[in-house]
């Protein structure tokens, strides 16, 4: 059985690029990870529509002290952006919300 995702070339630069850039520690961010992946799961991997995907980044993106400009939430290392990939994008997921009860 094969994936039909197609990751875009920003999507793999997000996945490259952000956890070193804000210094996290993998290791944790790895078990958070782990255990949205299973929350999502008991979801049948259920996603957000793309309008709401859209309000929750305008929430986001406000004057937040944990937002950081490159997409990544500074308070649990999530990334956080406009991606259909929802492995890589923590509001794409219907059961992920965010730590600081913003969404």
């Amino acid at each position: 059985m094969g994936c039909d995702v197609n990751i875009t070339k920003d999507d793999r630069a997000i996945i490259q690029g952000g956890l070193s850039r804000l210094g996290i520690n993998i290791f944790p961010l790895t078990v958070l990870w782990v255990n949205a992946m299973w929350k999502w799961k008991e979801t049948g991997y259920e996603i957000r529509p793309d309008n709401e995907v859209a309000a929750i980044l305008d929430i986001c993106q406000e004057p937040c002290a944990f937002y950081d400009d490159g997409g990544y939430c500074k308070r649990c290392g999530c990334s956080v952006n406009k991606s259909k990939f929802a492995v890589i994008n923590k509001i794409r997921m219907i059961s992920e919300h965010c730590p600081e009860g913003k969404w």
